[in-house]
């Protein structure tokens, strides 16, 4: 018959049961940033009561086994230990007394609660790398520093405990196995976690993982035990699931946070490809900027960003603004770390290094906050029908607010858009039509036009805002070709905007713009209103 434990959280018991249920020392728990980084994390979701769940057998880490660890002289432990973290109070007794059928006072409403299961976490039976498949709730959405918390790629996890089917929401995060995988191993593990769910795929294990993306390119060593992959080798993994790699190289912090924005909002998560440097002892982690392919970059799967408060934020020397440029915080799945681990974005910390980001990571003067994250590649794992890229829709949009937009406001022909700030993303077509029903804010005519009208699965969406008013909707077809003027649907709630928009229409070549002008099309279609 299973076992189990039930014990009061603390981080001293969590390093207990960390150690009991692993082959790992007390000492070498406690020296691991995954031990640093929880101290802080359940004390900030405020977790109670742990429930140990022994002899757990886990898909990922079974998978791991079967490929490797089967094979080993040394008999390692298929079973895996689970536990579980709960926000209430309860001994084992009440948790036996529910199990069993009997009265008590812990009910079954009490662990289903989605305020008091705060998720789990899979302990392998291994020597070092013991941190499996972990699943926990995410930080609150609301922050202590006026601003909020987004987290668009989470979704539901269920764990049946003896029965009992419990819930959390959240993004699976592991350690990596640097026997079957490697950091970006399991950075591609967690990304596809979002992706399987959004676009129908199998979810590979890391082993799988790791031998889907050796299996093309020749190695100058064997792919297990694993030392890493190349950006290619995760490009051949993400098309392994059937999807296809986009890289973007991030040229400066403001593309870089409207670009993570744009995907993660469309509910996919990014990967990102980062060298670290230390500060206090570059010996430790370096940052050649002269020799990049010589050094070992770090790879993390982009989970959530933080948005500030406050007045929109433009470019530099622009008047385009975007809701993205507010980010100042992200946060990432990585397995050195833990889960949702904050990064924020950082001006000049580094000699002529324009921007970096603070990560977790402990410097060698032993102290953390001193490791900077030097931003290098990303790369979104995206369904082959997306085909316009956010590049090219943030051109598009930018370009309209300088060339129409903004001379409009400077001469003082529309009197409302000063505040004005965008919102870019990908969507679909149902999240989209879902939102217009939801809303009350478009006439009859509008919501007619946009619910009945037959649209393209994937779109991106381009919303202007004034303080927090929708003015102006443009939506562009996500899988057209980009020698089209990709724009597919436009709404306008503001009736001066409307009125102006309908007037210059008529005649484009007032502003400077011709037909084959990407802004024309956007014109042209007000010309009937």
């Amino acid at each position: 018959m299973p076992s189990f434990e039930v014990v009061p959280y603390s981080i001293d018991e969590l390093r207990k049961t960390l150690t009991v249920y692993s082959q790992a020392s007390e000492e070498a728990v406690e020296r691991s940033l995954h031990y640093f980084y929880a101290r802080t994390y359940f004390s900030y979701i405020r977790a109670r009561t742990m429930l140990v769940e022994s002899s757990y057998v886990d898909r990922d880490y079974l998978e791991d086994y079967a490929g490797y660890y089967v094979l080993c002289f040394k008999k390692y432990e298929r079973h895996c230990t689970r536990i579980h973290f709960f926000r209430n109070e309860f001994s084992k007794n009440d948790f036996q007394k529910l199990i069993a059928g009997k009265p008590g006072r812990l009910s079954l409403q009490d662990l289903q609660n989605k305020e008091n299961y705060l998720g789990f976490t899979v302990i392998k039976n291994l020597p070092k790398t013991i941190i499996g498949r972990t699943c926990l709730k995410t930080y609150p959405k609301q922050s202590h520093s006026h601003g909020t918390r987004c987290y668009p790629i989470t979704r539901d996890y269920e764990a049946n405990l003896f029965g009992i089917q419990l819930k959390v929401n959240s993004i699976a995060f592991q350690e990596q196995d640097s026997v079957v995988a490697a950091c970006a191993t399991s950075a591609l593990w967690s990304a596809f976690q979002g992706t399987g769910k959004l676009f129908q795929h199998q979810i590979p294990s890391p082993f799988e993982i790791t031998r889907a993306a050796t299996r093309q390119i020749p190695l100058e060593t064997r792919t297990f035990p694993s030392s890493g992959l190349s950006i290619p080798q995760m490009a051949d993994a993400v098309r392994h699931v059937g999807l296809e790699p986009y890289l973007i190289s991030p040229e400066n912090e403001f593309l870089f946070k409207a670009s993570i924005y744009a995907y993660l909002k469309g509910k996919i998560p990014v990967l990102f490809g980062i060298f670290l440097h230390d500060l206090s002892d570059e010996s430790l982690y370096t940052f050649d900027q002269e020799n990049t392919s010589e050094i070992q970059g770090h790879a993390v799967t982009i989970t959530g960003y933080h948005l500030s408060s406050g007045l929109p934020v433009s470019y530099p020397e622009s008047p385009f603004s975007c809701r993205a440029f507010r980010i100042d915080k992200i946060y990432v799945h990585d397995d050195q770390i833990g889960p949702f681990a904050r990064m924020g974005i950082e001006i000049g910390s580094i000699d002529e290094i324009p921007w970096t980001l603070s990560t977790s990571w402990m410097g060698g003067d032993g102290r953390i906050g001193n490791v900077k994250a030097v931003p290098w590649i990303l790369m979104v794992p995206l369904y082959h029908k997306i085909r316009i890229s956010f590049y090219s829709v943030y051109s598009v949009v930018s370009s309209f607010q300088e060339r129409v937009i903004e001379p409009l406001r400077a001469t003082r022909v529309i009197s409302h858009a000063d505040d004005m700030e965008w919102d870019i993303y990908l969507t679909t077509v149902n999240r989209f039509k879902t939102e217009i029903f939801a809303s009350d804010k478009y006439s009859e005519k509008t919501r007619l036009d946009v619910l009945l009208r037959s649209m393209p699965r994937f779109l991106w969406r381009a919303t202007a805002r004034c303080r927090e008013d929708v003015v102006l909707d443009l939506v562009f077809d996500a899988t057209d070709i980009e020698q089209d003027q990709f724009l597919c649907h436009a709404i306008i709630t503001n009736r001066e905007l409307q009125e102006t928009l309908g007037s210059i229409s008529a005649d484009p070549s007032l502003l400077g713009i011709s037909k084959t002008d990407p802004e024309w099309k956007i014109l042209w279609w007000f010309s009937g209103w």
